[in-house]
């Protein structure tokens, strides 16, 4: 496995406001659960103009429904951004890319991750690792790999990334209907981005959406949103 280099903090603490990143990270959430229903790997994503925090594009996994597996939610959410911003310069195409964040629930994998650098993407934010397939150094490095046209992809990881984990392991859990029938069950390892704490908990105790192990608030209330925990989750969505 490579080594996976971190950024010190879980998001670009410069740019977005704490409010700012649980709203960005949650609508990716909400992404991964639309790939889900739709019976895809549920992997949601945005791309995120940096300064005006607008977001420009949303998607999730469609390799499923296209039966193509190059159609993962970074790149048909860049689609999107190519057909409604593009500009006949290449110049000035890059530093439009250039003022995007990608925003993510799992690592990309290393196709995605050279198509980011390839196009000019210089920030991504994760949650999960990618065990078997991470292209920001779970098991390449892609992200750090220098050439004379391209820059290094600085890459925060870990944050919602229990929440993340629990909707892929409720998606494994449930099995995948596409994949080959010897592989529709089979254990699905994930591992944390910061082994050297409880998985999208804060100092505190807490989780990154300020909850603690009994899924409450500081005021005591239960949250059955994107920020519940992975069991919280698979309860909720069994129904």
């Amino acid at each position: 496995m490579a080594t996976l280099r971190l950024a010190t903090s879980l998001y670009p603490e410069d740019t977005y406001s704490e409010h700012e990143a649980h709203s960005l990270m949650q609508r990716c959430v909400e992404e991964a659960w639309k790939s889900y229903e739709a019976g895809e790997v549920p992997v949601g994503c945005l791309y995120v103009n940096r300064f005006t925090k607008q977001v420009v594009a949303s998607a999730g996994n469609e390799t499923n429904e296209t039966k193509n597996a190059c159609r993962h939610a970074e790149l048909v959410a860049y689609d999107y951004v190519y057909s409604t911003l593009a500009s006949p310069k290449r110049e000035s195409w890059f530093r439009l890319v250039q003022d995007l964040d990608l925003w993510v629930t799992c690592e990309p994998c290393i196709m995605c991750a050279a198509a980011l650098k390839t196009l000019g993407f210089q920030r991504c934010v994760f949650g999960c690792r990618n065990e078997r397939f991470g292209g920001c150094g779970t098991t390449m490095p892609i992200h750090e790999l220098k050439s004379r046209d391209y820059r290094p992809l600085e890459v925060f990881a870990g944050f919602y990334e229990k929440e993340a984990i629990g909707i892929l392991q409720y998606f494994y859990e449930r099995g995948n209907p596409h994949a080959p029938p010897e592989k529709r069950k089979r254990p699905l390892k994930l591992v944390s981005c910061r082994p050297e704490r409880d998985i999208g908990k804060n100092d505190a105790g807490k989780d990154d959406a300020g909850k603690d192990d009994a899924g409450k608030d500081d005021a005591g209330k239960d949250d059955a949103g994107p920020g519940a925990t992975p069991e919280t989750v698979a309860t909720l969505r069994a129904d």
